[in-house]
Protein backbone atom coordinates (compact mmCIF):
# COMPACT_ATOMS: atom_id res chain seq x y z
CA UNK A 1 0.00 0.00 0.00
CA UNK A 2 2.76 2.49 0.81
CA UNK A 3 4.19 1.80 -2.66
CA UNK A 4 0.72 2.58 -4.23
CA UNK A 5 0.92 6.02 -1.82
CA UNK A 6 4.27 6.59 -2.82
CA UNK A 7 4.05 6.36 -6.69
CA UNK A 8 0.89 8.55 -6.44
CA UNK A 9 2.69 11.25 -4.92
CA UNK A 10 5.73 10.32 -7.01
CA UNK A 11 3.46 10.82 -10.07
CA UNK A 12 1.48 13.65 -8.85
CA UNK A 13 4.94 15.63 -8.03
CA UNK A 14 6.19 14.72 -11.56
CA UNK A 15 2.70 16.19 -12.91
CA UNK A 16 3.37 19.49 -10.67
CA UNK A 17 6.97 19.84 -12.23
CA UNK A 18 5.48 19.56 -15.29
CA UNK A 19 2.72 22.47 -15.00
CA UNK A 20 5.46 24.88 -13.10
CA UNK A 21 7.36 24.15 -16.19
CA UNK A 22 5.33 24.63 -18.67
CA UNK A 23 3.94 27.77 -16.84
CA UNK A 24 7.16 29.45 -16.70
CA UNK A 25 7.75 28.56 -20.20
CA UNK A 26 4.44 30.32 -21.10
CA UNK A 27 4.98 33.10 -19.49
CA UNK A 28 8.46 33.46 -20.73
CA UNK A 29 6.55 33.67 -24.71
CA UNK A 30 4.62 36.43 -23.24
CA UNK A 31 7.62 38.18 -23.14
CA UNK A 32 8.13 41.30 -24.70
CA UNK A 33 10.22 40.11 -27.19
CA UNK A 34 7.61 37.62 -28.23
CA UNK A 35 5.07 40.24 -28.31
CA UNK A 36 6.91 42.55 -30.66
CA UNK A 37 6.70 39.62 -32.91
CA UNK A 38 3.01 40.93 -33.66
CA UNK A 39 2.24 43.93 -35.49
CA UNK A 40 -0.89 46.23 -35.73
CA UNK A 41 -1.65 48.78 -38.59
CA UNK A 42 -4.49 50.94 -38.58
CA UNK A 43 -5.78 50.79 -42.23
CA UNK A 44 -7.54 53.59 -42.26
CA UNK A 45 -4.52 56.28 -41.12
CA UNK A 46 -2.96 54.71 -44.17
CA UNK A 47 -5.43 55.64 -46.52
CA UNK A 48 -5.94 59.15 -44.84
CA UNK A 49 -2.55 59.81 -44.38
CA UNK A 50 -0.81 58.29 -47.37
CA UNK A 51 0.62 60.89 -50.29
CA UNK A 52 -0.87 57.93 -53.01
CA UNK A 53 -4.42 58.12 -51.63
CA UNK A 54 -4.14 62.44 -51.46
CA UNK A 55 -2.93 62.54 -54.67
CA UNK A 56 -5.65 60.14 -55.86
CA UNK A 57 -8.16 62.65 -54.05
CA UNK A 58 -6.63 66.09 -55.77
CA UNK A 59 -6.83 64.57 -59.41
CA UNK A 60 -10.27 63.37 -58.81
CA UNK A 61 -11.57 66.94 -57.59
CA UNK A 62 -9.72 68.33 -60.56
CA UNK A 63 -11.53 65.87 -63.10
CA UNK A 64 -14.82 66.74 -60.69
CA UNK A 65 -14.71 70.19 -60.71
CA UNK A 66 -13.69 70.47 -64.43
CA UNK A 67 -16.66 68.59 -65.38
CA UNK A 68 -18.91 70.53 -63.03
CA UNK A 69 -17.70 73.54 -64.81
CA UNK A 70 -18.80 71.88 -68.30
CA UNK A 71 -22.04 71.24 -66.81
CA UNK A 72 -22.96 74.88 -65.34
CA UNK A 73 -21.78 75.93 -69.12
CA UNK A 74 -24.53 73.00 -70.47
CA UNK A 75 -26.86 74.42 -68.33
CA UNK A 76 -26.35 78.20 -68.79
CA UNK A 77 -27.09 77.19 -72.91
CA UNK A 78 -30.23 75.53 -71.97
CA UNK A 79 -31.35 78.17 -70.19
CA UNK A 80 -30.91 80.32 -73.02
CA UNK A 81 -32.97 77.72 -75.33
CA UNK A 82 -35.40 77.54 -73.29
CA UNK A 83 -35.68 81.75 -72.73
CA UNK A 84 -35.55 81.75 -77.06
CA UNK A 85 -38.79 79.54 -77.01
CA UNK A 86 -40.41 81.13 -74.47
CA UNK A 87 -40.69 83.69 -77.03
CA UNK A 88 -41.65 82.08 -80.22
CA UNK A 89 -45.43 81.32 -80.84
CA UNK A 90 -46.24 77.58 -80.19
CA UNK A 91 -47.52 75.61 -83.34
CA UNK A 92 -44.79 77.69 -85.74
CA UNK A 93 -42.31 75.70 -87.43
CA UNK A 94 -39.37 78.15 -85.31
CA UNK A 95 -40.92 76.79 -82.42
CA UNK A 96 -41.19 73.31 -82.74
CA UNK A 97 -37.79 73.39 -83.84
CA UNK A 98 -36.68 75.00 -80.62
CA UNK A 99 -38.69 72.75 -78.59
CA UNK A 100 -36.88 69.88 -80.09
CA UNK A 101 -33.64 71.27 -79.25
CA UNK A 102 -34.77 72.10 -75.92
CA UNK A 103 -36.12 68.56 -75.00
CA UNK A 104 -32.90 66.61 -76.92
CA UNK A 105 -30.11 69.14 -74.69
CA UNK A 106 -32.43 68.06 -71.40
CA UNK A 107 -32.11 64.49 -71.66
CA UNK A 108 -28.19 65.01 -72.68
CA UNK A 109 -27.53 67.32 -69.62
CA UNK A 110 -29.52 64.54 -67.75
CA UNK A 111 -27.52 61.45 -69.62
CA UNK A 112 -24.24 63.24 -68.75
CA UNK A 113 -25.51 63.57 -65.22
CA UNK A 114 -25.92 60.21 -64.57
CA UNK A 115 -23.09 59.16 -66.66
CA UNK A 116 -20.85 61.14 -64.55
CA UNK A 117 -22.36 60.16 -61.27
CA UNK A 118 -21.55 56.16 -61.87
CA UNK A 119 -18.06 56.89 -63.51
CA UNK A 120 -16.87 58.72 -60.43
CA UNK A 121 -18.04 55.75 -58.23
CA UNK A 122 -16.29 53.06 -60.67
CA UNK A 123 -13.34 55.36 -60.45
CA UNK A 124 -13.49 55.91 -56.54
CA UNK A 125 -13.70 51.81 -56.29
CA UNK A 126 -11.18 50.79 -58.73
CA UNK A 127 -8.89 53.28 -56.81
CA UNK A 128 -9.75 52.17 -53.10
CA UNK A 129 -9.17 48.36 -53.92
CA UNK A 130 -5.98 49.30 -56.11
CA UNK A 131 -4.76 51.10 -52.99
CA UNK A 132 -6.15 48.36 -50.34
CA UNK A 133 -3.91 45.80 -52.41
CA UNK A 134 -0.82 48.40 -51.77
CA UNK A 135 -1.46 48.34 -48.47
CA UNK A 136 -1.28 45.01 -47.84
CA UNK A 137 1.43 44.68 -49.87
CA UNK A 138 2.98 47.16 -47.39
CA UNK A 139 2.04 45.63 -44.41
CA UNK A 140 3.38 42.32 -45.71
CA UNK A 141 6.97 44.03 -46.60
CA UNK A 142 7.14 45.95 -43.61
CA UNK A 143 5.89 42.51 -41.01
CA UNK A 144 8.46 40.71 -43.33
CA UNK A 145 11.48 43.22 -42.57
CA UNK A 146 10.64 43.59 -38.84
CA UNK A 147 10.17 39.91 -38.12
CA UNK A 148 6.52 39.67 -37.37
CA UNK A 149 4.71 36.76 -37.08
CA UNK A 150 0.92 38.14 -37.43
CA UNK A 151 0.11 42.11 -37.87
CA UNK A 152 -3.51 42.78 -36.54
CA UNK A 153 -5.88 46.03 -37.57
CA UNK A 154 -6.03 48.69 -35.49
CA UNK A 155 -8.19 51.27 -36.40
CA UNK A 156 -10.33 53.03 -33.54
CA UNK A 157 -13.55 53.50 -34.05
CA UNK A 158 -14.67 57.08 -34.54
CA UNK A 159 -17.44 57.92 -31.78
CA UNK A 160 -20.33 58.10 -31.76
CA UNK A 161 -21.41 55.56 -33.75
CA UNK A 162 -24.67 56.35 -35.57
CA UNK A 163 -27.46 53.54 -34.80
CA UNK A 164 -27.21 52.00 -38.09
CA UNK A 165 -23.41 51.50 -38.17
CA UNK A 166 -23.32 50.05 -34.51
CA UNK A 167 -23.49 46.41 -35.76
CA UNK A 168 -20.82 46.85 -38.51
CA UNK A 169 -18.27 48.47 -36.58
CA UNK A 170 -18.65 46.24 -33.33
CA UNK A 171 -17.97 43.15 -35.36
CA UNK A 172 -15.03 44.92 -37.64
CA UNK A 173 -13.28 46.29 -34.81
CA UNK A 174 -10.26 43.81 -34.61
CA UNK A 175 -7.96 44.58 -32.29
CA UNK A 176 -9.58 46.31 -28.74
CA UNK A 177 -6.09 46.08 -27.27
CA UNK A 178 -2.55 45.84 -28.13
CA UNK A 179 -0.21 47.02 -25.50
CA UNK A 180 3.45 45.34 -26.46
CA UNK A 181 2.30 45.26 -29.93
CA UNK A 182 4.34 46.67 -32.64
CA UNK A 183 2.60 49.56 -34.34
CA UNK A 184 3.60 49.84 -38.02
CA UNK A 185 1.25 51.94 -39.48
CA UNK A 186 3.55 54.62 -40.19
CA UNK A 187 6.41 52.29 -41.98
CA UNK A 188 3.52 51.09 -44.40
CA UNK A 189 2.72 54.97 -45.04
CA UNK A 190 6.29 54.99 -46.01
CA UNK A 191 6.11 51.64 -47.91
CA UNK A 192 3.23 52.82 -50.18
CA UNK A 193 4.51 56.42 -50.35
CA UNK A 194 8.17 55.26 -51.93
Amino acid sequence: MKSKTTMALGCVAIVLVLMFNLGILAQQDASPDALQRVGMVSVMAVIQQCQANKDFLVAINAEQDKIIREQKLADQDLKAEVQVLNTLLQGTKDHDAQLKLVIKNQAALQGQAEYYKQYFQVKDMKWKNELYQKILAAVNTVAEAKGLTMVFERTDPQFPIKVEQFAVTVSTHKLIYGKGCLDITSDVIAEIDK
